[in-house]
């Protein structure tokens, strides 16, 4: 997974609560020889129906990263387990920076030995190539993997993604395929999608919930330690300002999960002065969106003209001229008067803001952090807000429409001095 050659993965699917799989569960396996990690997973779309299915549907999916020696374990009645062995032939795709936050599963099996061969030359060599090729949004790297027992299902194909919302990114990876290799109707096409000997035995996309490291020979485990769905530094040092968008939706439950982490920020005395509204509707963001186009056709353009880059100045020009109001979703950052002095507003609200964002990068949205439509009255109005509540700054949050590489920044030290300015740290 991710950077890792892992030797094997054991599945474990059951319908417990995630929680109380992790700790009735997972600290269990990870004492066992031959374990490197678990992770565990919420299955998105529970029942799908749309491909067929042999294996029984489950809620919850625990992957345990193995070594050759691993030997699966007894399991309870309510757990199901499958084991698998990486195949010959590598996985395909481009390693990220993040972690793994979603997962695409799909089992598949033969209709007989005898085409298992031509099967699996189709899977790496048409199937998982043209899609790797095509670099869908979020998907990272495709891995095969095969039953130990050689039994059914007989291939797991692992498709990791680098976001926690991996339904959306995985309705958009066949029209992203279709894009390079040819539309319905073509033989390109037809090449790509099925093969006489395919049996789907299973096909699902999975969010992770949580995940722990086996414990260093002579360290004990510590049971409910879990580390974080995603390593605060990865996140911190390439979080980018994004300024195009894809239309798909951003389910509510992860705008919450946005939310309740910007809460968390510190605030000038406790005074949690932070109000949010959430602008989904069409109308209103492209409202929005004329808010900042007009600030910047008024003064932003011509003021920035010459202090930022050609290319820097074209990005907000088109990002302002219609890119606001394209995000699918709008997070407009207020501060309440009533609860803090005007210097304490800003330094409550904008680490509440960054907050917003770092997690927003963390769940594999995109997101972008901006004064610029507050400076015009017309936005308070809109919004409805009371003559205490000031709009201070606005985040468009949706799925990148492409990905970006890390930001460049100077180094610390050129910033840093050691007990008095200008002595080097």
């Amino acid at each position: 997974m991710e950077d890792r050659i892992t030797p094997g993965l054991y599945l474990e699917m059951t319908d417990r609560p995630a929680a109380e799989y992790a700790a009735t569960r997972v600290d269990e396996l990870l004492a066992l020889p031959g374990v490197r990690r678990a992770t565990w997973w919420e299955n998105c779309v529970p029942g799908r129906t749309e491909y067929p299915r042999r294996i029984p549907e489950f809620r919850r999916l625990a992957v345990y990263e193995i070594d050759a020696g691993f030997s699966p374990p007894p399991r309870p009645g309510d757990v199901r387990g499958l084991c698998f062995r990486r195949t010959a032939r590598p996985g395909q795709g481009t390693i990220g920076r993040g972690p793994t936050l979603g997962l695409e599963l799909v089992l598949i099996s033969p209709r007989s030995e005898p085409e298992a061969q031509a099967l699996r030359d189709w899977a790496d060599f048409i199937h998982i190539r043209d899609i790797a090729a095509a670099q869908p949004p979020h998907f990272t790297m495709i891995t095969p993997y095969e039953n130990v027992t050689g039994g059914e299902p007989r291939w797991l194909h692992f498709y990791e993604l680098d976001c926690t919302e991996a339904e959306p990114a995985f309705r958009n990876m066949t029209p992203a395929t279709r894009e390079r290799i040819g539309q319905y109707g073509t033989y390109s096409y037809a090449e790509w999608a099925g093969h006489p000997a395919l049996v789907i035995d299973y096909v699902n996309t999975f969010r992770r919930v949580g995940a722990r490291e086996a414990p260093r020979p002579g360290t004990p485990a510590t049971p409910g330690r879990d580390l974080a769905p995603d390593n605060f530094f990865e996140v911190a040092l390439s979080q980018r300002a994004h300024r195009e968008f894809l239309h798909d939706s951003v389910p509510d439950d992860t705008i919450e999960r946005l939310l309740e982490a910007a809460t968390h920020s510190p605030s000038a005395e406790n005074g949690q002065p932070w109000i949010f509204v959430v602008a989904r509707d069409a109308e209103l963001r492209s409202r929005i969106g004329a808010c900042a186009e007009k600030m910047w056709a008024s003064a932003g353009r011509e003021y920035s003209r010459g202090r930022i880059s050609g290319r820097f100045h074209e990005a907000i020009d088109r990002w302002a001229d219609g890119g606001l109001a394209a995000a699918p979703v709008i997070v407009v950052v207020c501060g309440d008067t009533s609860l803090a002095t005007p210097g304490a507003l800003a330094a409550s609200v904008y680490p509440a803001t960054q907050n917003l964002c770092l997690a927003a990068h963390a769940l594999g949205l995109g997101s972008l952090f901006s004064t610029l439509p507050t400076a015009d009255m017309e936005l308070a109005t809109l919004l409805g807000l009371p003559s205490h509540i000031r709009p201070m700054t606005v985040v468009p949050l949706g799925f990148p429409a492409r990905r970006l590489g890390p930001p460049k920044r100077i180094s610390f030290r050129e910033k840093t001095f050691r007990d008095r300015y200008g002595v080097a740290w």
